[in-house]
């Protein structure tokens, strides 16, 4: 089964689409399927940030990795998103002391890029 991510893409694109999605050219529709799975990528970004934000301040640590957002026994997620919507994992790096980043690389997978390829990260 799919992410719930997934399903969204889905809509955000037919949304886009509207009346007129008969006369769309196919580059238009790749680029608002594109925009939609980078509005997804942020969404789920923050999401999985500020869960990991509510489990440093109950537990004064990072997460062993990003399942245990979902642990039965203190979940701070319901479900952590399976993957990026490129298919990929999101990525839990940790930083100085207490500091994180949750990131996911872009349609290209690559580090950095811009546009569609671009970086998602929690980090401002």
């Amino acid at each position: 089964m799919r992410s719930p991510s997934t399903l969204l893409v889905v809509l955000l694109v037919a949304a886009g689409c509207g009346e007129e999605g008969a006369g769309l050219d196919p580059a238009d529709v790749q680029e608002n399927l594109e925009a939609s799975r980078a509005a997804v990528a942020r969404a789920e970004v923050r999401l999985i940030g500020q869960a990991i934000e509510s489990y440093l301040m109950d537990n004064m640590g990072l997460p062993a990795d990003l399942a245990s957002l979902a642990a039965a026994e203190a979940p701070y997620l319901d479900e952590v998103p399976a993957s990026d919507p490129w298919g990929r994992p999101y990525e839990l790096i940790e930083l100085e002391g207490l500091e994180f980043e949750v990131r996911s690389l872009g349609a290209d997978g690559v580090e950095g890029g811009e546009g569609e390829d671009a970086d998602l990260s929690n980090r401002r």
